[in-house]
Order: structure tokens, then C-alpha cells, then sequence
């Protein structure tokens, strides 16, 4: 074991770095950004300005894009995260950047802890495991190009805390998954859940696979039953409304990959392995590694930009697990048969029907995926390649379990060699990142149009929309008070092929045909409710409600009677579940300090 003031250094000095690598290259080109953020700064500061004249309250619809679109319903706003509610106090860039260091900073030591605390590993396996799976290519790419839904994938560990470890109370473990899940419902976190549920099938074999006796399953399954629906409950308001959308708007899609499975199943692996694998094969090779991205795509049939296939693990963790199959294949035959035996050959079923479900979803093809797919929330994703991701902490658990093994019959002396080599070499390889000279990310959004807007935000200036537009871009319509008809929104289509709005560019208090030229947003939702359908138009008898809204104020919206008890039935189901955890938290405390 090492020092507790030492471990805790190691432990920051690697975030310090960690952190640093991903906020670098999300920096490289400010204020371009990578093109995604186009859609998350707008809509960041979007709610921002409606906290800031409403309170913290729902912002159903928005006058900021579409001539008058849903925001709340909509699945991929994100007014209650944490990134929006920073957002309401600092500039988006800052506020991005502090969000990225919390998830981050909150994985690493979430991931630490559970290999040390839950799982009883030594010291520094811990750290280097926390190293391993922090320094990842799905995080760094998400930051990257602006899928900023995407960046709580860090809290993963947490989710295997609250199910694992023995020393929680159930109705504890049980009240911060609720919050914890619905926090990510809230952050357009639907691909996220699915992913950490594929990662936790294949986790848990793993983990029984190591130690039978590990997993408490009472414990477990009634943590994940009582937590699942507290999360349910906790989001029933916004599950409700964006039904209530989707019901005119399904977004029903899916991917179709052509490769041969054997090919498909290379895919996986070079996914895997990814830019700190690729990029130092390709320079021995004497290849620029700019050609990498063709070269996974053409491999993975994924005709999509390169941070969509992009999984990359360290190298150390390809290494560790080479040594350990080479050891396993040379192993007396009794630990074979240790390995195999009693409750583990149900374990190994188990690890291989979810790595067989894993890799139906990351392929989109096989018996069990095409017919989940038709299920609600499923059929509207797709860009199946990100599912590779529920495989990283799966593969850095199984390379930390092996490194314990082996440090444990070292010497003091030479486990610390070890550590050190492999902590550094973890870090370094994350640094590959840099060596691209190509622009893979398509860096062109530029915020400084966002940051003069938090500007006009802070001093006070009037946001209403005066008029409808084709401008270049949200964030310039935002400055200049035009909703934008030329907007980003997945919900309409990549291409706005579900997009039909009757505005045109103009004034908004035009009239033609006894209508005002803004869309009554109500109609994309509760059309039955308000006598419309999507995308009329505001009649010229609610000129009353249109004067709040395009002032960013929310009129009383006719919102249907199970929609308001499911606000509060969510709002008074999250207070209560809060303010249990934090009682809770400050009670162990104190009894741990008396002892």
C-alpha cells in the first residue's frame, strides 16, 4: 500500500494532466470550436437567458430558432445540467470548460475508489486503472466536436459504486442513482444509459469472474430496481413532454453497416485501439497519421467523421492484457481449472451473451439488436459505432485485475518501477492527440459571438426577437434578436426534412391570413389542447402571449393537466430524494468522525 498524502498527490498530479490534455485540445484553434458546439453554446445560452427572466422554471418553447420551436420537450435540451445552470453564471467557453473538469475530475476519483474501496485492489492498480479509463478517446472527441450530451460518460464508475459496494446502505445507493440517471435524461443523456447498461452487462460478469462472492445480487438488483424508479419518477415531467413531441417527430433512423463480420469484428478492435495505438503504428510505419481516419472508416463501413469511431485506449492496457493471455495460455492446469470452475463457468456464459449483445448493437446487426431496436428511445439513435464505447471500462477493469495479480508477488521496490512505467506511459500516449495536423473535427464554429452574447446577457440588453431570418448561424441570430429558419436541430432531421415551417423572413408581427409571421410552438406539442397542429402560426387574438414570448418570457402555455401533476410530482420527488441524500451524507460523516 502507499502513503495516503502520496496516493492523493499521484491522484491530482494526473488530473492536473489528464484534464489539461483534454482542455488543450479543445482548445487548439479558439475561438474555432469544433462544429457540434454550434447547436450546444446556442441552446447553453438559450436557457441562460431564460433563468435569468423566469427563474429556475421550465422553458417549454423558445423564440430564439425556428421562428418558435419546443424547447423543454425537445430530447436534446438540456436546461437542467449542470452545464446550463453554469452557464447562467459564466461565459458558455468557461462554463464548458468547468463542466468537463467536474465529469472528468468526478470519474477519475470515482473510478479510483471503486477499485480500491469496493473491489479491495492495491493502491496503485487503483490509480493507474483511474489513469486508464480517464484517458480515453470517446471523452476527448466528444469535448472535441461539441457533443457536450455525451460528456458525463466519466460518471460511469459511480453507477458501478452504488451497485457494488457493499458499505452503502440501499435506500442511499438507491436515492443517488435516481438523481444521478435522471441527471443524465436531463443532459440528453439517452445514448449515455445505454451505453453505461450494455458496459454494466459486461461488467459484472467480469467482476464475478474475479471473486464469486463479490456481488451481493440482493443488494444489487434492489438498488437498481428502487434507483430505476426514482429516476423515472424524478423525469416523468420531461419523458412526458418529449413523448409528447416525438409523437409528430419519431426521428426513426438507423445505420446499416456492409462490412463482413469478421472485418466488422476488426472494426471493433481498431476502434478500440484507436489514435494512441494507431498513431505511434502509423509514424513506425512511416505513414502521416492523418490517414487514419479514412483508414477506420473504410475498416468500420461508418461513413462519418472520425470522432464518431474514435474509442482509443491506452496502449499499456493492450499490453497488460497481451501478458496476461500469454500467461493464462502457459498456466499450471490447476489455475485453469480454478479459473473455470463452480459459480465463474455461469459468470463466463454471462460475459459472453453481453459481448455478444455489445457488439449486435455496435455492428446493428445480428438476432437480439433488430429487434430491441424498435423499442422507444432506440429507434430514434443511431451511429451504432458509439456503442464501442460501452467496452473501454470492461477491458481496463479486466487489464487492472491482472496488473493487481502480478504487483502483488513483486517487490516493493519493482512494483513501484512498474507503476511509475505504466502511469507514464498512459499519460504520454494521451498526448498522441496532438500529433494530428489535419483538422479531423472541422473546428469552424466560432464563439465569439456566444461570449458577446453572455456579455449583452450580463449588462442587462433586451433579447426580443424582432424578426424571422436566414442568418449563417444560431449564434449570430441570437446576437441580433432573429430567430433563424437555417437552424440545428436533429429533432427536424440533419437535413431539416421534417422542417415545414409557414413563417418566412421578416418582421414577426406581419399578418397575413389573420396570423402573425412566429409559429405557436404549443402546436409542435399540445396541438389537441390549443386547437392547432405543428408549425401554425400565432393567431392574431394571442397577440397578448406572442408580446411575452418573443421577450423570452413564458406565458401561461395551455399545457394539459397530467403534464403540470408530473411537474410537480418530478420537482417534489427530486427535493425530497436531495435532501434525504444530504442528511444522509452529513449522518455518516458525523458517526465516522465519532469513531
Amino acid at each position: 500500500m502507499i502513503d495516503k498524502k502520496w496516493g492523493a498527490l499521484l491522484i491530482v498530479l494526473n488530473l492536473i494532466i489528464i484534464n489539461g490534455v483534454i482542455l488543450a485540445v479543445f482548445n487548439l484553434s479558439y475561438p474555432f470550436l469544433g462544429h457540434d458546439y454550434i447547436y450546444g453554446i446556442t441552446s447553453m445560452l438559450d436557457s441562460a437567458l431564460h433563468f435569468r427572466l423566469n427563474g429556475l422554471t421550465i422553458q417549454w418553447f423558445t423564440p430564439s430558432f425556428g421562428g418558435g420551436i419546443p424547447a423543454y420537450p425537445n430530447p436534446n435540451n438540456g436546461q437542467f445540467s449542470l452545464l446550463a445552470l453554469l452557464t447562467v453564471f459564466l461565459p458558455p467557453w468557461q462554463a464548458v470548460m468547468l463542466t468537463v473538469v467536474i465529469y472528468t475530475s468526478t470519474g477519475f476519483i470515482a473510478c479510483e475508489y471503486f477499485l480500491r474501496h469496493s473491489l479491495g485492489l492495491h493502491s496503485t492498480a487503483s490509480i493507474l486503472g483511474a489513469v486508464l479509463f480517464s484517458a480515453n478517446g470517446f471523452m476527448i472527441e466528444r469535448v472535441a466536436v461539441g457533443h457536450l450530451g455525451y460528456i458525463t460518460f466519466p460518471l460511469f464508475p459511480l453507477f458501478l459504486i452504488l451497485l457494488v459496494d457493499r458499505s452503502l446502505p440501499v435506500g442511499y445507493a438507491s436515492a443517488i442513482l435516481g438523481i444521478v440517471t435522471a441527471s443524465l435524461i436531463h443532459f440528453a443523456g439517452y445514448f449515455i444509459l445505454i451505453i453505461f447498461g450494455l458496459s454494466i452487462l459486461t461488467t459484472l460478469p467480469l467482476l464475478s469472474i474475479h471473486s464469486p462472492v463479490l456481488l451481493n445480487w440482493k443488494k444489487l438488483l434492489a438498488t437498481l430496481a428502487i434507483g430505476g424508479i426514482l429516476a423515472l419518477v424524478i423525469s416523468a415531467s420531461k419523458l412526458a413532454a418529449v413523448y409528447s413531441f416525438m409523437r409528430f417527430f419519431p426521428r426513426t433512423i438507423t445505420d446499416e453497416y456492409n462490412t463482413p463480420v469478421l472485418l466488422s469484428l476488426v472494426g471493433i478492435v481498431l476502434q478500440l485501439m484507436g489514435t494512441m495505438n494507431l498513431v505511434p503504428l502509423f509514424l513506425i510505419a512511416g505513414l502521416r497519421p492523418d490517414m487514419i481516419p479514412a483508414y477506420l472508416r473504410s475498416v468500420t463501413d461508418a461513413n462519418l467523421g472520425y470522432w464518431e469511431v474514435d474509442m482509443s485506449l491506452s496502449p499499456v492496457v493492450f499490453l497488460i492484457l497481451l501478458v496476461g493471455i500469454i500467461n493464462i495460455f502457459h498456466s499450471r492446469r490447476k489455475s485453469l481449472t480454478t479459473l473455470f470452475n463452480g459459480k465463474r463457468k455461469i459468470a463466463w456464459i454471462c460475459l459472453f451473451l453481453a459481448l455478444w449483445l455489445n457488439i449486435e448493437f455496435i455492428l446493428a446487426k445480428g438476432w437480439i439488436y433488430p429487434q430491441l431496436r424498435r423499442l422507444p428511445i432506440l429507434s430514434s439513435l443511431h451511429i451504432n459505432v458509439r456503442f464501442a464505447a460501452a467496452l473501454i471500462f470492461p477491458l481496463v477493469l479486466s487489464a487492472v485485475l491482472l496488473y493487481n495479480k502480478w504487483i502483488k508477488d513483486q517487490l516493493l521496490s519493482k512494483s513501484w518501477v512498474t507503476f511509475y512505467t505504466a502511469n507514464i506511459l498512459a499519460i504520454v500516449f494521451f498526448g498522441t492527440y496532438f500529433l494530428f495536423k489535419e483538422d479531423y473535427v472541422y473546428r469552424f464554429y466560432d464563439i465569439t459571438d456566444g461570449q458577446k452574447t453572455y456579455q449583452q446577457m450580463q449588462a442587462g440588453k433586451s433579447f426580443e426577437v424582432t424578426e424571422i431570418g436566414k442568418t449563417r448561424g444560431n449564434s449570430n441570430a441570437l446576437l441580433d434578436r432573429v430567430s433563424n429558419l437555417n437552424l440545428y436541430e436533429p429533432a427536424f432531421g440533419y437535413k431539416l426534412e421534417d422542417f415545414h415551417p409557414q413563417v418566412e423572413a421578416g418582421p414577426i408581427w406581419k399578418i397575413t391570413n389573420g396570423y402573425f409571421n412566429m409559429t405557436d410552438p404549443t402546436g409542435y406539442v399540445y396541438p389537441e389542447l390549443n386547437n392547432n397542429k405543428p408549425f401554425d402560426r400565432f393567431r392574431v387574438e394571442d397577440e397578448e402571449p406572442l408580446k411575452l414570448f418573443v421577450k423570452h418570457l413564458q406565458p401561461d402555455w395551455k399545457i394539459p393537466t397530467y403534464q403540470r401533476v408530473l411537474n410537480w410530482i418530478s420537482g417534489m420527488t427530486f427535493l425530497t430524494t436531495l435532501i434525504y441524500v444530504i442528511t444522509q451524507s452529513a449522518l455518516n460523516n458525523r458517526n465516522k468522525t465519532s469513531q
